[in-house]
């Protein structure tokens, strides 16, 4: 039992040391890409939206995770 117990104490310490790291997906950078876009007034409120492979192309990723970040716009 002392063992364990000076295990979770190492743990406990080792956490107080370092920030929590997050790490957004493929799609969540894509859904903020294309935000940013229409802030930009590069896409307007409105209009349609570019084809998935344009999209894709704008912003560096793939179109399935295009596809998945225009879902997830679309449900908000």
């Amino acid at each position: 039992m002392a063992a364990t117990r000076s295990q979770d104490d190492a743990k406990d310490n080792n956490a107080a040391k370092f920030a929590r790291v997050t790490r957004r997906g493929a799609s969540a950078e894509a859904v903020a890409g294309i935000q940013d876009l229409i802030r930009n007034g590069q896409l307007k409120a409105g209009e349609r939206l570019p084809t998935e492979r344009e999209l894709a192309e704008a912003l560096g990723l793939s179109r399935p995770t295009v596809r998945e970040a225009v879902q997830a716009l679309a449900a908000m």
